[in-house]
């Protein structure tokens, strides 16, 4: 409960703070279980644990669900086993999705 009211925070927030952003990922992703599981598709999480960064959570937030729910409207016509995998390295001094 207590990361669904984070994540209900950071919606509404343009404030830049410190996020792990595995975890902060994995509670977006989970927001949009409803959505997945509406359809045969999956959305898959492949970032290493403990990656620190510094983000507007609420713009991270837009963008993902932007890009998952874009894609299961969009990416898989003709397919019933889609798979939507969003990856994060570090590259240097940059995070990389």
């Amino acid at each position: 409960m207590k990361s669904f009211k984070q994540v209900a925070v950071d919606q509404s927030s343009e404030d830049r703070r410190v996020v792990d952003l595995g975890v902060c990922l994995n509670e977006i992703l989970t927001t949009l279980g409803p959505s997945l599981k509406k359809t045969p598709h999956r959305a898959v999480l492949d970032c290493p644990a403990g990656l620190i960064i510094e983000t507007a959570p609420g713009a991270l937030y837009q963008i993902v669900v932007n890009l998952v729910l874009n894609s299961l409207l969009h990416a898989f016509p003709d397919r019933n086993d889609g798979h939507i995998t969003i990856t994060a390295r570090r590259v240097g001094g940059n995070v990389v999705m």
